[in-house]
């Protein structure tokens, strides 16, 4: 069987000091959707898209002292997915689900201080957990968390190495719209 699914959340970013000092916070809100492909014996597989963009300050770290500069910088970071994971067999309308995965995390940053859009990509790991709700036959609303580490995914030039930081995953918390049975 086959679903397709959209989703919203947040994400409480691992390189704590690095996203306070460009957005003053540390959490970021996203959006996507994806497919899922569920099979007979509890194991499905599915791809997902997620995407944050945030317009923050870029900014200057000398030692312990950073100073937010008047030039915006806007973030991006759009995670490419593949999980694979097993759902509990039917309780009643309430199903209970875990995986892991590899993604391709996009980072861009972009700025008129900059000549051009930086752009790297990045591989990372995650791990996840939920329960979905049958709402109706073919509509379900799922809730989850996701850990996701990207090891050297804030490298230079960014401010990253400034902070000793450099892993651009964190903790999500979602909800997810599932259309199929």
């Amino acid at each position: 069987m086959i679903r397709g699914f959209g989703q919203f959340g947040v994400t409480l970013f691992t390189a704590r000091d690095s996203f306070e000092a460009i957005f003053d916070s540390r959490l970021g809100s996203l959006f996507g959707g994806g497919v899922q492909v569920l099979l007979t014996n509890g194991l499905f597989v599915q791809g997902s898209i997620d995407r944050f963009e945030k317009t923050g300050q870029r900014v200057v770290v000398s030692g312990p002292q950073v100073f937010r500069l008047t030039t915006e910088n806007t973030v991006r970071i759009s995670p490419l997915q593949a999980t694979v994971g097993f759902r509990e067999a039917r309780a009643n309308n309430a199903i209970g689900y875990v995986g892991a995965g590899v993604g391709l995390h996009v980072l861009e940053e972009s700025s008129p201080a900059l000549a051009e859009t930086l752009r790297q990509e990045h591989i990372g790991f995650h791990v996840l957990g939920g329960a979905e709700y049958r709402l109706a036959p073919f509509i379900w609303i799922a809730g989850e968390a996701q850990w996701t580490a990207v090891p050297n995914g804030l490298a230079a030039p960014g401010i990253g190495p400034a902070f000793d930081e450099t892993d651009l995953g964190g903790t999500s918390f979602r909800v997810k719209v599932l259309i199929g049975r």
